[in-house]
């Protein structure tokens, strides 16, 4: 039974991961208890990337613009320069802007289509990893730091990194993720993803 239902997992994610990266900005798209989205492409900006980060439980809350409140973990996410993609109204983002008012205390997490991300493996960061989407079932939670203000910390191996306090949420269906390089075991770590909007099973069903 466990065999079969890995395959099935395994058959799922290969099928999802021809859509790649593209399919992980559709379901940032509609993550949002928010009833409109107003994307903006931040040209050349400072921001941090955490899609392929796992987080931890905080043990903490945050609110968000539209007055929620989440519990909150807390992420470790690498530093980029760029274009990505932003909802200025979404997360807690304060003054409506690419740029958060103090740049040089903090940056704003957003979102950028990237194969390689800055990750990192047996506690070391590495500059250039394969951030392979895969997907996450819905008995695991995930974190959702997109357009959620990050605090600069250290440098590591080359690698700028902020630490981002992002919402803790969970999902009906199942989750895609960039983190652990394709491996489940990042799953149950809280990884940075965005809920699928459709059962992931429904694509393994013929249709007529």
């Amino acid at each position: 039974m466990y065999r079969e239902k890995e395959a099935k997992v395994k058959t799922i994610c290969h099928r999802i991961s021809s859509f790649g990266i593209s399919l992980i900005a559709t379901c940032l798209f509609f993550a949002s208890s928010a009833s409109a989205r107003q994307l903006t492409i931040c040209k050349n900006t400072t921001f941090a990337l955490c899609a392929a980060s796992t987080c931890v439980d905080s043990g903490q809350t945050i609110t968000g613009n539209d007055g929620v409140t989440h519990e909150a973990a807390s992420c470790t996410c690498p530093v980029l320069t760029g274009d990505n993609i932003a909802d200025l109204d979404g997360g807690n983002i304060s003054n409506g802007s690419c740029v958060p008012p103090n740049p040089r205390i903090n940056v704003y997490s957003t979102f950028q289509f990237n194969k390689t991300i800055p990750q990192q493996i047996n506690g070391r960061w590495y500059p250039n990893v394969p951030a392979l989407p895969q997907v996450c079932q819905s008995n695991d939670s995930f974190s959702q730091c997109w357009n959620w203000a990050c605090t600069y910390i250290r440098s590591s191996n080359g690698v700028q990194l902020a630490q981002c306090t992002c919402p803790i949420e969970q999902t009906d269906y199942s989750f895609i993720t960039q983190a652990g390089i394709g491996k489940p075991y990042a799953c149950g770590k809280l990884p940075v993803g965005a809920p699928l909007f459709f059962d992931p099973e429904e694509i393994l069903t013929p249709q007529p």
